[in-house]
């Protein structure tokens, strides 16, 4: 191409062979006019997992050694030789991915091909190498064609340099953003922006991901390119928002035609997002002795203060002693559920004295205190009981006595089944409040048209996400998220899903507290169903799915819970099933969570088992932890240190046979184990590498003074074995 490249090799005199004056360097390039060079390049992308079209840089050099006297005699060295390529005018850092690849002709067209590892600075590429043929240098970036609604193709690409800290193999991810949530960002677009309107709007949702589908950040900024392949723009220039967490932000980008090319620190996560507060929303509370007087005889919802319900059931209590009771809801709720049922007051003569009863029908069903301690119902009305409404710590809350001051008591409090009677006048289970219905004003938790994720998190370093997706009758399957924490702001926590984004709910009003929550699920939308026989999606809404959500409070104060029938969404506690609806108490509240922008300030916690070197897990290619403990004298016990890629020590914890530690999002603390063999590439000769992709550097133990870090290949020599373990 006319351009002019310098390629040098350096050596010491172990790897030369003859006289000083007796060698000579010959390189010659292979074009595109050599018959193997498609071959070459074709090789070369498969050996790097990238794809020809997306080979940005590619130049073959076939570098030999050879006789000054005869150059046709090859001369290969003894021992490692450096070559040092330098590409004038060729910015490799610019490139997240420049590799070496070196090629032995086998038979025919057929390669075996070695990737190298390679030193980039500016323009030059370095490697180490034991013998010369044909060497392929490629650069190349991640891209993604997509043909988008608006019937145009766009290629986006991202490029980055070695500070990003992105593996080998990391991949990028595109999905365009359509429908009701594509109406959304541009909306909001157009008022961050002071517009009317945009002749040309487009949303992608941009990820890189590692090659088991975990979403990787970058440690540095990376340039995002998005190109219109077959249209052409007649706007001056592209505006570029990107979203977070209820905020949004103008980004510096440069238009160039068809292409717009900006900068990103960061990919999507999920924040918590608050939840609704309890609000009235059609109930109120029977207020005072006057009140209740007015509002006993129409009918009331009775409930302990801490929102379970009165039903018609009847419960038997079988611990000592045994007892009667009248069956209460679960869980708790801020508004009389659909389990619970509504109860009259009957005036008797005396003060704030009264039968109280529920209807079966046209049937009335008394209450009645059999024995001290048995609450039962009764269509006897000569056999109900006459019980005393007293006034409780305020004018909203009650207790009802019966005979021999016993009163209506929620036994075994919240893990109880039933009102039952018990002495105590005071006792924080003989609290209750008095319902009665008034308007219901539409959507009263301004949640029609919202999205959000449904997570359940009891804290600890794992959520579990509410997926559209069954892997069993009667359940939702369950994505695992891993919690992030801000380096300076611990309690500042992002959540980010093991694989694949979480499954977006979509809430839906319908009538009074009651919402259909939809997701889109393969390209179609369903609905969220809460039966007896457990979970399940619907084609469409109906009154089968429509479900109640109740905003919590006290300890879960911004959380929800979503129920039908009385019956909830729960998790299960068992990542492998899911989401069901016979979860224990307390996993029915969960919280909402929206999209958020995960940077480099966010750390998570990672472990690591620890084995000995001659662990049977442990082979050749294993990635692996290097920790040592030491002996702190102050504190009088151990601590743990592992080698960063950097060669800076972090400071570890141990956990049983785990070490565990905070780091970024990006587990760089990977060192990979090459074992060497003997001649017959079986037998192991005890001596090993440990090479880091992030900082493309090796541990180098050296004969004197401390460690470094090197770019030279050194094996650690390892021999000396001992009970199984080296030394």
């Amino acid at each position: 191409d006319g351009a002019t490249y310098d390629i040098s090799v350096s050596y010491d005199a172990k790897a030369k062979k003859g006289p000083a004056d007796d060698l000579m360097l010959v390189v010659t390039e292979i074009t595109a006019k050599d018959p193997d060079y498609e071959a070459y390049i074709e090789a070369a992308a498969e050996k790097v997992g990238a794809r020809v079209k997306d080979i940005d840089l590619a130049r073959a050099f076939d570098i030999r050694i050879v006789s000054a006297k005869d150059p046709d005699v090859v001369i290969q060295p003894v021992g490692d030789v450096q070559v040092t390529i330098r590409l004038p005018g060729e910015q490799l850092d610019e490139y997240e991915h420049v590799d070496v690849m070196h090629f032995e002709r086998m038979r025919g067209t057929r390669f075996a091909v070695s990737d190298m590892k390679e030193t980039v600075n500016g323009e030059e590429i370095t490697f180490t190498t034991d013998s010369f043929s044909i060497y392929v240098v490629a650069g190349y970036t991640l891209e993604k064609i997509i043909e988008a609604g608006d019937g145009n193709t766009y290629r986006i690409s991202v490029t980055f340099g070695r500070d990003a800290l992105l593996p080998d193999g990391a991949e990028l991810e595109v999905e365009e953003v359509q429908g009701e949530l594509l109406d959304d960002y541009v909306g909001r677009t157009a008022v961050a922006l002071n517009a009317a309107g945009f002749e040309y709007a487009r949303v992608f949702d941009i990820s890189i991901v590692g090659e088991d589908g975990t979403k990787l950040q970058p440690g540095a900024e990376v340039q995002v390119s998005i190109e219109l392949l077959d249209a052409r723009n007649t706007a001056e220039d592209f505006s570029v928002m990107h979203f977070g967490e209820e905020t949004y932000d103008q980004v510096a980008a440069v238009t160039e035609g068809n292409v717009v090319t900006f900068g990103a620190t960061g990919f999507s996560a999920y924040a918590i997002v608050q939840g609704p507060e309890p609000v009235p929303m059609g109930w109120e509370t029977v207020n005072g002795m006057t009140d209740l007087a007015a509002r006993g005889p129409q009918g009331v919802y009775m409930s302990h203060v801490d929102g379970y319900f009165f039903t018609d059931g009847i419960t038997t209590i079988t611990t000592n002693p045994l007892r009667t009771g009248i069956t209460k809801t679960k869980p708790p709720t801020a508004n009389p559920p659909e389990a619970a049922v509504m109860y009259y007051f009957e005036p008797q003569s005396g003060t704030n004295r009264y039968k109280v009863y529920c209807l079966a029908g046209a049937t009335r069903k008394y209450i009645y205190q059999n024995a001290n301690n048995s609450l039962n119902l009764t269509e006897d009305a000569n056999q109900a009981t006459v019980f005393t409404i007293e006034q409780g710590a305020d004018s909203e809350t009650f207790r009802a006595r019966g005979n021999n001051n016993y009163y209506w008591n929620m036994q075994a409090g919240a893990g109880g089944k039933s009102f039952a009677a018990y002495t105590g006048a005071g006792d924080v289970n003989a609290q209750l409040h008095f319902w009665y219905a008034t308007a219901i004003d539409p959507d009263p938790y301004d949640l029609d048209g919202k999205t959000y994720g449904l997570m359940n998190w009891t804290g600890g370093v794992a959520g579990r996400a509410l997926m559209g997706t069954s892997s069993a009758s009667g359940t939702l399957d369950a994505k695992a998220l891993t919690v992030m924490t801000h380096k300076v702001d611990r309690e500042d926590k992002l959540f980010v899903p093991s694989d694949s984004d979480i499954t977006m709910w979509t809430f839906e009003y319908a009538s009074a507290d009651k919402y259909y929550l939809k997701a889109t699920v393969d390209g179609a939308t369903k609905y969220l169903k809460i039966g007896s026989t457990g979970l399940s999606l619907a084609d469409q809404p109906g009154s089968d799915c429509e479900v109640t959500i109740v905003p919590g409070a006290g300890a879960h104060a911004g959380q929800i819970c979503v129920m039908a029938g009385g019956v909830p969404l729960t998790y299960s506690g068992d990542i492998n099933t899911g989401f069901t609806t016979t979860g224990k108490p307390g996993s029915e509240w969960q919280y909402m969570v929206d999209l958020d922008t995960l940077t480099t300030d966010y750390y998570r916690i990672y472990s690591a088992t620890a084995v000995g070197v001659s662990d049977p897990q442990i082979t050749n290619g294993s990635h692996v932890i290097v920790y040592s403990r030491v002996w702190n004298d102050t504190t009088k016990e151990y601590e743990y240190y592992a080698i960063d890629h950097d060669g800076s020590l972090v400071r570890c914890y141990e956990s049983g046979n785990e070490i565990q530690w905070v780091s970024g999002q990006l587990n760089t603390m990977l060192w990979n184990l090459v074992e060497y063999y003997y001649e017959d590439n079986v037998t192991p000769n005890y001596y090993y590498e440990l090479y880091n992709q992030y900082s493309d550097k090796y541990i180098a133990p050296q004969v004197t003074g401390n460690q470094v870090f090197s770019n030279d290949v050194i094996g650690i020599n390892l021999n000396g074995r001992r009970n199984g373990e080296y030394y």
